[in-house]
């Protein structure tokens, strides 16, 4: 019998907002509580209740009762194991976006029922969080309330019973799920494990966790997000072109993560014998297009000093883009790579190949923004660039999808 399985793609809101963008609140702090009754709301939430806080528990001026949300490479004592946060600082985090969802569908057409709710929030730290009664708390693992732990204090159980740092009862938190690369706790492969325990009742179901980057920009050819074929064009506010329009910033921190002043350099694809780089002109155009593949190869400096303009697919040569090869009716594919090249057998052996060399009148360049080896390497971006070919600007075209801005000055 097949158990049932449950995919979500979650929209996440902006702290301090509810789902349709509304603001919540007259401030962006949370536990900023009332002098006056009415006057401050600093709900994060829209599940909140006006004069209450979900995320963590702060009490002024009583570090007994209060265990902030911790950063949890900071919230350690010197040996490093977890220990409370009682004071706003490198070592507390604040909510920045959060979504709900349900871990059960259970199909009936128009009477479809949803059950097992939770909440996630993710926080400035880049962890994510997840609670089934959207009240955080401070779940990290307390040895000293484990009977079974070398560092266990007799009685502390008692009080504890699920030895975590927060010990109130109602603390059925999960977390932190780190899913920013910079985090010191940071795994690529990432799981949500909804434990059934006689304290804490559970479905006994797994997810694996992902986190979609979409385009900030959508290259000449692609589908904007109004169904229409977007052009490429770089535009004079586009933050590659114009740094008051700062749009790379840490989507956890809040701050940005480039200078203010900068230029993005485009590069030439590399065409020496021991690096040349072609692509496929699919369309016979005599420019390199968008989902067009590319190829690097590498030749004898003695017997070729000079790569030609024109050749084909070889073995040994390595895919620098994914590449799919219809035969007939089937289909075969070859992910990018520079590590395993062509082989023999290979369907996309003998395509024609042209240099990133002889365009009239633009050339087409790169951005160094994965490896910064003056190399183009997979998933780098790639321009069609007019005027000074050396630096990309408004008027340009984008011929792949732009995500994030990494500077090459």
């Amino acid at each position: 019998m097949n158990k049932p399985a449950t995919m979500a793609f979650l929209d996440m809101y902006p702290a301090h907002s509810n789902a349709s963008g509304v603001r919540l609140g007259t401030v962006d702090t949370p536990f900023t509580y009332e002098s006056v009754p009415g006057e401050v709301d600093s709900r994060s939430f829209q599940w909140e209740r006006k004069g209450t806080n979900y995320w963590g528990r702060y009490s002024p001026e009583d570090e007994d009762n209060t265990y902030l949300m911790p950063y949890t490479p900071q919230a350690k004592d010197l040996a490093g194991s977890p220990e409370k946060v009682v004071s706003f600082g490198l070592a507390s985090t604040y909510p920045k976006y959060w979504a709900e969802f349900y871990l059960t569908v259970r199909p009936e057409g128009s009477l479809s029922q949803e059950e097992d709710k939770w909440y996630i929030v993710l926080d400035n730290g880049g962890q994510i969080w997840f609670d089934p009664d959207g009240s955080f708390n401070d779940p990290r693992y307390q040895a000293k309330a484990d009977p079974q732990s070398s560092r266990y204090v007799p009685g502390s159980n008692a009080s504890n019973p699920m030895a975590r740092i927060d010990p109130v009862r109602s603390n059925n938190t999960q977390g932190p799920y780190v899913i920013d690369p910079a985090h010191p706790d940071y795994r690529p492969r990432i799981f949500f494990w909804d434990r059934d325990m006689a304290l804490k009742p559970g479905t006994n179901r797994t997810w694996q966790l992902g986190w979609i980057n979409r385009p900030e920009y959508i290259r000449r050819g692609g589908v904007n997000d109004n169904d229409t074929i977007s052009d490429g064009l770089v535009t004079a506010l586009d933050w590659e072109v114009n740094p008051s329009t700062n749009w790379a910033w840490n989507p956890y921190q809040g701050v940005p993560i480039v200078p203010d002043n900068y230029v993005l350099t485009a590069l030439q694809f590399p065409f020496t014998s021991e690096n040349a780089t072609y692509y496929n002109d699919a369309n016979n155009n005599g420019t390199y297009d968008s989902n067009e593949y590319i190829y690097s190869k590498s030749y004898d400096p003695l017997i070729t000093p000079t790569p030609p303009d024109n050749t084909v697919v070889e073995v040994g040569d390595y895919r620098l883009t994914p590449v799919s090869i219809l035969v007939g009716n089937e289909s075969f594919s070859y992910g990018a790579s520079e590590t395993f090249p062509v082989k023999t057998g290979a369907k996309d052996i003998d395509l024609p190949l042209k240099s990133f060399r002889n365009f009239v009148g633009h050339d087409v360049r790169f951005i160094d923004n994965k490896t910064p080896d003056n190399s183009y390497n997979p998933g780098e971006y790639i321009y069609q660039v007019h005027g000074d070919y050396d630096i990309i600007k408004s008027g340009d075209y984008r011929l792949t999808n732009v995500l994030s801005l990494v500077i090459t000055q």
